[in-house]
């Protein structure tokens, strides 16, 4: 389990956020720690968990 680190990411940056996650994902290189996309992936750049 990873700790809940709040995040505040402002809206128009999210989908940037979130395919930099993606791209570390689909690349199979440890670019972002695991604990980071847990506390920062958005889905569709939706609202922070």
């Amino acid at each position: 389990m990873y700790a809940i680190i709040p995040q505040q990411i402002p809206q128009d940056m999210r989908a940037e956020v979130n395919e930099k996650i993606l791209f570390s994902i689909d690349s199979g290189k440890d670019l972002i720690p695991a604990e980071s996309i847990y506390n920062c992936y958005t889905a569709l750049a939706g609202y922070t968990i």
